[in-house]
């Protein structure tokens, strides 16, 4: 067992020191995976980019929430709050 976890960790490792000495990040947009099972060290890198308003900030917003409002392409919270306020007026109006 200890030998199983050992050699995982070792496979783990290369892997990251794999893409450590790149000359440059993953391409790979910053998600949940950043901060999941830990926070990776290169997360303030990462996402020193995004907004203050950027929707990663909402208070327990869900994974799969999270990922249909980057395929809708929202990334602002005040764009997300008038979509959906622009959905709930036109229900009503219908």
């Amino acid at each position: 067992m200890a030998a199983d976890i050992f050699g995982l960790m070792r496979d783990l490792l290369r892997e990251e020191w794999k893409v450590l000495a790149k000359g440059k990040p993953p391409d790979i947009e910053p998600g949940n995976h950043c901060t999941k099972p830990f926070t990776c060290e290169f997360y303030n890198f990462c996402n020193k980019l995004l907004p203050v308003d950027h929707v990663t900030n909402l208070p327990g917003i869900t994974p799969k929430s999270l990922e249909e409002l980057t395929r809708q392409g929202i990334q602002s919270i005040f764009t997300a709050w008038c979509a959906r306020r622009m959905v709930m007026t036109m229900a009503r109006t219908c």
